[in-house]
């Protein structure tokens, strides 16, 4: 039995295999091989690009993950409205799909507006690699939103295959060829965009039903209060993910940014897993204020396999950091091993981080924020005391596990006092 499918067996006996569907393995399995394949097109590309190249295509695809989970923000608050109202009847999302689009069109006449700001800040020699990540904007968000609505009935299924082709395989196979032949960074802005407009078509596709209207049909409707509070928690989350290849693009001269990045890529390994399991058992919690037992036992299911899974690629990683560097980017990547020791334990709390900020999330609980204040902390750190290429590591270390202590603190006394209550009561 593979393990992704023993977590789900696990999930299902501890909280209902009702609430996750049948298709919760094959998500899992197609979210793995999705990292997979990401991690296949850095090592391509960094060994085609070079480590000054390679550092701003890291940079793109760090700005587009910043900009990702914030979108990814809107998926969650449309699975809860999608739950919360799923005893009212169908809903069209047609409404929803355009006023989505109209802004996803505003942000990018905004960034081109802005373009040469942009590109001067983090040191581009071309504006077309910013276009292009420009233009997957508006594909994005129509993309989240309909995967949300999709989760929102435990359709699994579509969303695994949407994200596993278009997110996967095309973006690995287009992006890495493009390069080859010589667009560079610019092929590989060219990939993402290919495999985002794939992704929201099959989607779409398999959300058709949403779009139709009947007499007696109602359109979704989305809280300002879902939206906003799942915006600002995602925008924290992954800018704190994210902020220290920014901080080294722009203190590091290029060189030492792309030594950066690629320690930081070859770390984030341990993030391979946690988003799929948060993406499986975030729909279970939804608006649970009092932690049930079942909610309590995946919560603890699930720091526990994010946990061991971080810590076991961080074991094998840090036994010798040179040659995993080596390996993985190439020779001209070597001072990028002085600092993977350091970033592979820092990812494996940012695996944790992510589930506990989800799992705040879902009971709308204001400690879910606090990456936002950790992005302030490590901006103004280094602001007042510019780091050194170690020194940087180190310091994302030291906040990551301040915030990890403080959500996760939080949490923990919740659920001790969800079960004294709970026993309270099944004693009276």
């Amino acid at each position: 039995m593979s393990l992704p499918k023993r977590v789900v067996d696990s999930v299902r006996r501890r909280a209902g295999a009702e609430a996750y569907g049948k298709g919760a393995t094959f998500f899992l399995l197609s979210s793995t091989v999705v990292n997979v394949s990401s991690f296949l097109f850095h090592m391509a590309s960094s060994r085609l690009l070079g480590p000054t190249d390679y550092g701003s295509l890291s940079t793109l695809i760090n700005m587009t993950n910043l900009i990702a989970l914030p979108v990814g923000a809107l998926q969650f608050a449309v699975t809860q409205a999608v739950l919360e109202k799923s005893r009212e009847g169908h809903r069209s999302i047609t409404r929803l799909l355009r006023r989505t689009g109209l802004i996803g069109v505003l942000i990018v006449l905004a960034i081109f507006v802005f373009l040469s700001p942009i590109d001067s800040y983090f040191h581009m020699t071309s504006i077309w690699p910013m276009v292009f990540v420009a233009l997957w904007i508006p594909f994005a968000l129509l993309s989240t939103l309909v995967q949300g609505v999709l989760l929102g009935e435990f359709k699994y299924s579509p969303v695994a295959t949407g994200i596993l082709v278009g997110g996967g395989l095309l973006r690995l196979v287009i992006g890495v060829l493009l390069i080859y032949v010589g667009f560079g960074v610019t092929g590989a802005t060219i990939a993402l965009l290919a495999g985002q407009i794939f992704t929201f078509l099959y989607v779409l596709f398999s959300a058709r039903h949403f779009l139709a209207r009947t007499p007696e049909t109602s359109h979704l409707m989305v809280g300002f209060r879902h939206i906003s509070i799942s915006i600002a928690t995602f925008t924290g989350l992954t800018a704190f993910t994210a902020v220290d290849t920014f901080l080294s693009r722009h203190y590091f001269s290029p060189f030492y940014a792309g030594q950066y990045a690629a320690a930081s890529i070859a770390a984030h390994v341990a993030l391979f897993f946690p988003s799929a399991v948060v993406m499986v058992s975030f729909p279970h919690m939804v608006g649970e204020r009092e932690i049930s037992e079942s909610s309590r036992q995946l919560i603890l299911q699930s720091l526990k396999m994010t946990t061991v899974l971080g810590v076991a690629v961080g074991v094998v990683f840090a036994i010798s950091p040179h040659l995993v560097t080596e390996f993985l980017f190439g020779s001209k990547f070597a001072p990028a091993s002085t600092i993977l020791r350091v970033l592979l334990v820092q990812s494996v709390g940012l695996g944790v981080l992510t589930l506990l900020v989800a799992i705040q999330l879902a009971r709308r609980h204001w400690t879910s924020l606090l990456p936002l204040l950790g992005v302030g902390v490590a901006v103004l750190a280094t602001a007042l005391h510019p780091t050194s290429f170690g020194g940087l590591a180190d310091l994302m270390l030291v906040v990551t596990a301040i915030v990890v202590a403080v959500i996760g603190g939080s949490l923990g006394l919740a659920i001790r006092a969800s079960s004294r209550r709970q026993r309270v009561a099944v004693t009276n």
